[in-house]
Parts: structure tokens; C-alpha cells; sequence
């Protein structure tokens, strides 16, 4: 069995101090890094009953451990530090950004499957949402550790898009939780900011046009997706608006699929190759 303190030991909530640097470093080691990428891995394909081990739903035992409600805990604690861990120069380290990329990993690999009763459960109760926006707040890219920021928003943003992709299109929900959260206007910040570095507004020498390139449309692919599960329309409004919106809009398509009975409309990135067609 796995003991809460060996494998989801949240840090101090205080980070002013030599001390709590060198907390942080011990506790966000290669060990947690290991062990996140296993339970990982062992989700690849959407396997239900090892879902259900990891983070127990509606008719599951009750007195089972939440794995998954654990580390969301621990990614909350994580995020009240990650400001001061990756801008403070005395203080700065990649480790919790890391964490926090493979974190969102392995709650992408839950709710694949689809599982619903994962998705529900994931965003009425654990707070990702908010998680999710502040976060995305500390991705900033400013010179320092910037592949790894892209790490962990990609790993963010490609969580969001599988919850909008895969919830129930009958319960509207999850798409409001997101924009409730304020996740949208942070990742309208964010989808800018990259398009400006590709338009040599911004320098970051970290980042390669090619990935560069890829993120701004990743950043779409999630705005479009919680835009359609916005009844109210005022998202696709303000993506819409947007000077980058025409030539993310023409990379793309979309697709219905029915699934359990239920008509889900995907946007995708075309491929590359669909240009010399």
C-alpha cells in the first residue's frame, strides 16, 4: 500500500526562507516525478478499474484512498508557492513546474475512455478548475524555465480539451466550470502571448518556432471546444474578435461523432499536409 505521506507530501505554504527552497527541491524529486509517470502509464488505453483504484466515483467503497483528490490537494499547496519558486532569483527551480506537467498527465489519462463519472466528479469535487487558472497565470514565459512552462500549460490545456471532448453533451457543466473559473480569459492571455513571441513581440530563446507554432493552435483547439459548450455564445464572441483567430480557424476543422447515442462536434488541428491537397 502507499502511504499519503510517501507519495503525495504537500509543501509549506510558506516559501520566504532558504529553508523552504531546499524543502522544495527534496520533496519535487526524480522519486515523484517516477512514480506520477508509472500511475501514468498504467491508465494508457482508459483501463475503468485501474481509473476506479486511483480516484473512486459514485457506488465505488467509500473508505477507499483518493488518489486523484490527494493530488489535487498537493497540486493546490504546489501552486501557492510556484510564483516565488520560478521568478524569485533566489529561489528558482523547474521541479514543481515539472510535477505539475505530469500531474495533469495522469488526470488526462483518467478521463479517457470516455469516463464520465470520472469527469463529473473531477469538476465538482477537487477544485481543477481554479487550479487550473491560477496556474495557467504562473505560466508566463519570461526567460527562465520557459519549456518547461509550455510543459506544464500544454499538459493544463490538453486536460481542459479532454474534459470538454469527452463530457456527457447532455450536461452542459463542464464547460460552465471552466469559464466560471476564468479559465477562458486566462487562456485568451496566454494563446496572445504566444502568437506575439512567433511575431518577435516577445523574445524567449527557450522556445522553437515549430513548438511555438503548435501552442498557439493547441490554445484554439480548447477555446473553440469550451466556446461550443457555451450556450450563452459571448466566448466564441471574444475569440472571434481576436486578430489571430482567422489563421487558427483556417488550420482547423471539425467533426461530428456519435458516441452513446449522443452527437459531439471535435475540432481538430488538420494535418499539415491537407495545405498541398
Amino acid at each position: 500500500p502507499i502511504s499519503r505521506s510517501s507519495m503525495l507530501f504537500a509543501p509549506d505554504q510558506t516559501v520566504d526562507t532558504n529553508e523552504a527552497r531546499v524543502s522544495l527541491d527534496q520533496r519535487h524529486s526524480g522519486r515523484t516525478l517516477d512514480l506520477l509517470k508509472m500511475l501514468t502509464n498504467c491508465l494508457k488505453g482508459g483501463p475503468r478499474q485501474m481509473q476506479t483504484v486511483l480516484f473512486p466515483t459514485e457506488g465505488t467503497e467509500q473508505h477507499q484512498f483518493n488518489v486523484v483528490s490527494e493530488l489535487v490537494v498537493y497540486l493546490i499547496k504546489t501552486e501557492r508557492q510556484l510564483g516565488a519558486v520560478v521568478s524569485n532569483a533566489a529561489m528558482r527551480n523547474p521541479y514543481p513546474l515539472r510535477i505539475v506537467a505530469v500531474s495533469f498527465e495522469l488526470l488526462q489519462a483518467l478521463v479517457r475512455g470516455p469516463n464520465a463519472a470520472a469527469i463529473q466528479a473531477l469538476m465538482a469535487n477537487t477544485g481543477i478548475a481554479e487550479l487550473a487558472a491560477r496556474l495557467l497565470e504562473h505560466s508566463v514565459f519570461d526567460g527562465y524555465f520557459d519549456n518547461a512552462k509550455l510543459q506544464m500549460r500544454r499538459s493544463i490545456l490538453y486536460l481542459i480539451l479532454s474534459v470538454l471532448q469527452n463530457a456527457p453533451v447532455s450536461d452542459g457543466s463542464a464547460g460552465r466550470h471552466w469559464i466560471s473559473a476564468g479559465c477562458d480569459k486566462v487562456i485568451v492571455d496566454r494563446w496572445q502571448e504566444a502568437h506575439d513571441i512567433l511575431l518577435g513581440g516577445a523574445n524567449s530563446a527557450e522556445l522553437a518556432v515549430e513548438v511555438l507554432n503548435e501552442h498557439v493552435l493547441l490554445h484554439y483547439l480548447v477555446l473553440a471546444s469550451m466556446a461550443d459548450a457555451d450556450a450563452s455564445g459571448a466566448l466564441w464572441e471574444v475569440v472571434r474578435a481576436l486578430e489571430l483567430f482567422p489563421d487558427c480557424a483556417a488550420r482547423c476543422g471539425t467533426v461530428d461523432v456519435t458516441r452513446s447515442g449522443e452527437l459531439y462536434r471535435l475540432t481538430f488541428a488538420r494535418p499539415s499536409i491537407c495545405n498541398e491537397l
